[in-house]
């Protein structure tokens, strides 16, 4: 018996990859590609992948080999503290490059002035240009740390209309709380050192300790050549009127705590005791980060030649009242002095965490600075209160770390980050300030995500568009890819639509030789627009200007499709070694990929599989005598054709295959054949080219028929070269067959 017609229209859910074929939810896709999936529940077809509107060409940028270089994207927003000025920042090797996000033709807005990475080298750097850039920003300074350069901060400024950057290098300083083995006991005053050596170490450690040269001789003088040992604490000496008595000091019984270090204020990578030895870490931070009014640094990824390994450590510095305390990440008081020696709020510091594993990202995240290594995520906070440097707390957040830096993307007041399991979201808990972690994969894509090849996700690049708020990562899974060579080339971008809680993907084709391809991505700090004209009307009635001399118009700012606030960093290749770089979107209306490189472009496909539908009945065979499909009507105009005629513009195309019985390959037999359901019913006859198409109607309604006949369908709408397609949903009646 016939069943009533069933409708789609808020086909919301995206991809889903965990549901039983007998199960599967409604209004959701078993795959699609290349569909903007629209809160309104309609499906419109991406606009093609191009250069930007306006673009430039490799602006002023080395015509260079790309292969092994680091591509890093990134944004500087607030320049300078002045909110109306935001940089793309973009490190193309071992340059930096910066561009006015706030022109709508990013490309042709390439700033004058640069950064040379090798200015900022450490003295073991090997290949500054293949380690991606790190960047943060705070009071409205820029600052950048990578492996092999020591961490600097950029300033601007903007005087008279002459634009100005100044790079600054910057020195980790810490206090020496750790100081030499100098081959005594805490507790052992030596009478003799075996050679100059390890007399050098113990004074060394004597110093570090508060003591005073003089000091260290009254005592061997009174002592009978003996010296201090590491626990005592010379302050404890004085006498009544202020001055060192070593009789006085032994009158004291030390045991064997060690004194207070850290009177001496070393480089936290160069730590260069004077007279004595220089430990060496062959690596500099690859991670800042700006939060609670100070900078930080970690990922340390060498060995030390010698003494502590720094892997776990993460510095802040004191309060930034002043741009040079940047580098100091230790107290301001002495801690060994006898009157002031004691920690204060503002004071910066080392936080190691001995379990962290290589620290891939710092990122400030609410009222916390969340760690994300590659075992795991920490969150470092003031406890429930504002962090100091005297209160402060350590709590590990999950076990699951980040598969690697550019997929960690902070969305508002959470964190979203792929991890070998899937990718998971950081957000408040109610109870505590601790963040709590969860997977967004394991009920709607984790078949997808475990499909994606390891060394595409070490590679992955991910951007939050506040505009659209959506999350998009791109990589690439193509076979020839291995993370090594072109490792910054992606073919893929998986969105996820931060309102509908929903996946989609889109796959961006490649011209047969020498093709475009995306390296990176940023987002502009506000809606890109257009600006269209509005007739003032009054009471309904156009306003004009006198009598019927002009009507009165006013231009406002409006949304343009498909660009809104991301722009995508293009690599062009100019042979098969040498490549520039422009700006692109998603902008091309004839659906094309690449079309302003080679003037032809490639054509890509647009698809969409929807999921099982038993209509409530899964032992019977059902048919679908008719399928009733409903289109946003598209086309906007004519153009004159080379026959004489008039070609829409605009114009839409959807073909349609029905699938039975489950079916996953055309061997089944239960493929239909495809059709054309997108018929506009109403012949539009135009005046001329120029002409706006108007036929009444902004739906494109067709009946159909479907045939096949098995116990679920599932609907395969795919594109058309060149054509547009705008689901609105669709309706069907099944009937079911008599016998089970």
């Amino acid at each position: 018996m016939a069943q009533p017609a069933k409708s789609y229209s808020t086909f919301v859910q995206g991809i889903i990859t965990e549901a039983s074929p007998l199960t599967f939810p409604e209004n959701a896709s078993i795959d699609e590609r290349n569909f903007v999936l629209k809160r309104d529940g309609s499906r419109e077809r991406r606009l093609g992948m191009d250069f930007e509107d306006g673009f430039v060409q490799g602006a002023n940028i080395v015509n260079t080999t790309f292969q092994d270089l680091a591509v890093a994207t990134s944004e500087w927003r607030g320049v300078d503290n002045n909110s109306t000025v935001n940089f793309a920042v973009v490190q193309v090797g071992t340059t930096i490059y910066f561009y006015d996000l706030a022109q709508a033709a990013v490309s042709a807005n390439i700033k004058s002035f640069t950064v040379d990475l090798t200015y900022h080298k450490t003295a073991f750097a090997s290949n500054i240009g293949s380690a991606q850039i790190q960047t943060s920003v705070g009071k409205g300074i820029l600052f950048v740390a990578s492996p092999e350069i020591d961490p600097f901060y950029v300033e601007y400024s903007n005087v008279g209309g002459t634009e100005l950057i100044v790079a600054t290098s910057l020195v980790i300083e810490v206090r020496d709380f750790i100081g030499v083995v100098d081959g005594f006991n805490v507790d052992e005053r030596p009478a003799t050192y075996a050679n100059a050596a390890e007399e050098a170490k113990h004074t060394y450690n004597l110093l570090n300790q508060g003591w005073s040269q003089e000091n260290i001789t009254a005592y061997k003088a009174a002592e009978d050549l003996v010296y201090p040992s590491n626990a005592d604490v010379w302050v404890l000496g004085k006498n009544s009127t202020d001055a060192f008595t070593p009789s006085i000091l032994n009158l004291n019984s030390f045991g064997n705590t060690p004194a207070p270090k850290g009177h001496f204020i070393i480089d936290a990578f160069e730590r260069v005791r004077t007279g004595v030895d220089t430990e060496t870490d062959e690596g500099r931070p690859s991670s800042i980060g700006f939060y609670a009014g100070r900078v930080w640094y970690a990922g340390i990824e060498s060995v030390p030649s010698a003494g502590d390994a720094t892997s776990g450590n993460v510095y802040f510095s004191q309060s930034l009242t002043s741009l040079d305390k940047a580098g100091y990440c230790h107290q301001e008081a002495d801690p060994t002095s006898e009157n002031i020696s004691e920690l204060v709020d503002t004071d910066g510091g080392v936080i190691t965490i001995p379990e962290a594993g290589k620290i891939l990202k710092l990122l400030a995240l609410r009222d916390s600075i969340v760690v994300f290594a590659d075992n795991g995520v920490w969150q470092i906070s003031g406890g429930g209160i504002a962090f100091t440097g005297t209160n402060y707390q350590v709590d590990k957040v999950t076990a699951s770390g980040a598969t690697n830096v550019g997929s960690i993307v902070a969305v508002e007041s959470v964190a979203v980050y792929w991890s070998s399991a899937g990718i998971n979201i950081l957000e408040a808990q109610t109870a505590t300030h601790i963040l709590g972690g969860r997977s967004m994969t394991e009920e709607s894509i984790q078949t997808l995500y475990n499909a994606i090849p390891n060394v595409s996700r070490l590679h992955v690049q991910g951007n939050y568009d506040p505009a659209s708020k959506r999350i998009a990562w791109l990589y690439n899974d193509s076979s020839v890819y291995d993370g090594v060579l072109y490792r910054h080339k992606y073919n893929k971008e998986l969105i996820f639509d931060g309102v509908l809680k929903a996946y989609y993907l889109y796959e961006i084709s490649d011209l047969a030789s020498n093709t475009p391809y995306i390296a990176g991505v940023v987002s502009s700090p506000s809606l890109l627009v257009g600006d269209t004209a509005y007739q003032v009307q009054a009471n309904g009635v156009d306003v004009e200007y006198g009598t019927g001399t002009g009507d009165v118009q006013v231009t406002l700012a409006t949304p343009i499709r498909g660009a809104l606030s991301t722009k995508y960093l293009c690599v062009e290749p100019q042979d098969s070694t040498n490549s520039k770089v422009t700006w692109g979107q998603y902008n091309n209306t004839s659906f094309l990929e690449w079309e302003a490189a080679d003037g032809t472009g490639i054509t890509y496909l647009s698809y969409l599989l929807t999921g099982y539908e038993l209509f409530g009945d899964m032992s019977r065979n059902k048919y679908v005598p008719y399928i009733t499909c409903h289109f946003g009507r598209t086309e906007t105009g004519f153009v004159a054709n080379a026959g004489g005629g008039f070609d829409a513009v605009g114009a839409s195309s959807c073909l349609l295959q029905a699938r039975w019985e489950w079916s996953n390959s055309v061997a089944s037999g239960r493929w239909g054949d495809a059709q054309q359901v997108y018929r506009l019913q109403r012949l539009y006859i135009p005046t001329g080219a120029g002409d706006t198409y108007d036929d009444g109607f902004s739906v494109c309604t067709t009946k159909s028929k479907l045939r096949g006949k098995g116990q679920a369908v599932s609907l395969y709408f795919y594109s058309e070269a060149g054509k547009d397609m705008h689901i609105l949903g669709w309706a069907m009646a099944a009937t079911g067959v008599p016998n089970v």
